[in-house]
C-alpha cells in the first residue's frame, strides 16, 4: 500500500509538470505569433504569421468585430485580439 502512495505522489507531480510545460509552451507561442489580416474571403480571414509568412485561414467569428484589413492579431486566453502597439511598429517600419 505505501508503495502505491508513492506511485500516486509521483504521478500527480508528474502531471504537474507536464501542465507547467504545456502552459508554458502555449504563453510562448502566444507571445511570438502575430498575425496580419490580409484580406477576407468569405467567412474567414485570411492572415499572415510575421514571424513565418504562413497563410492560416480563421473563422471571422473567432475575430474581433472590428477586425480589419492590416490589423495585427494576437491569441491570448483562447482568443484573438487586435494588437494595436504590434500594428503602430509595423505601420512604422513600412513608412520608415
Amino acid at each position: 500500500m505505501h508503495n502505491n502512495i508513492e506511485n500516486d505522489v509521483n504521478i500527480d507531480e508528474k502531471r504537474s509538470l507536464i501542465q507547467d510545460l504545456i502552459n508554458s509552451i502555449k504563453n510562448k507561442l502566444e507571445k511570438e505569433n502575430i498575425l496580419v489580416i490580409d484580406r477576407f474571403e468569405g467567412d474567414f480571414a485570411v492572415c499572415e504569421n510575421r514571424k513565418t509568412g504562413i497563410m492560416l485561414n480563421i473563422n471571422k467569428n473567432k475575430l474581433p468585430k472590428q477586425a480589419v484589413e492590416g490589423d495585427v492579431l494576437k491569441f491570448v486566453n483562447n482568443k484573438y485580439e487586435l494588437d494595436e502597439n504590434e500594428k503602430e511598429k509595423i505601420e512604422n517600419r513600412i513608412n520608415n
